[in-house]
């Protein structure tokens, strides 16, 4: 199952209709005066039905309409939050000329 499916299995169980999420983060998207949070309806089902990766923002919409929290919703596109403290990246020092 990839990631779009699950966001729409999710949206079925809480019964919201696309229209809704449309309607909802077009609020969000003029609270926060960017048009990035806005997620249409077209968008929305292209991301339910391929393996699409939304941007943060519309990411965050989706979070706030679904009432999930923002690191769920990225686990399901597999970037895992909690795996940030076992990355051991330390930056070369930089050579001075």
């Amino acid at each position: 199952m990839h990631p779009g499916e699950n966001l729409k299995e999710l949206r079925s169980r809480l019964g919201v209709t696309l229209r809704q999420v449309e309607e909802e983060s077009q609020k969000i998207a003029k609270a926060r005066a960017n048009p990035e949070f806005f997620v249409s309806n077209h968008w929305l089902t292209k991301l339910e039905n391929t393996d699409s990766v939304p941007s943060i923002f519309k990411l965050f919409s989706l979070s706030a309409i679904y009432r999930v929290k923002f690191s769920e919703l990225l686990s399901l596109f597999g970037v895992e939050l909690d795996l940030l403290p076992s990355i051991n990246w330390s930056p070369r020092p930089s050579r001075l000329t």
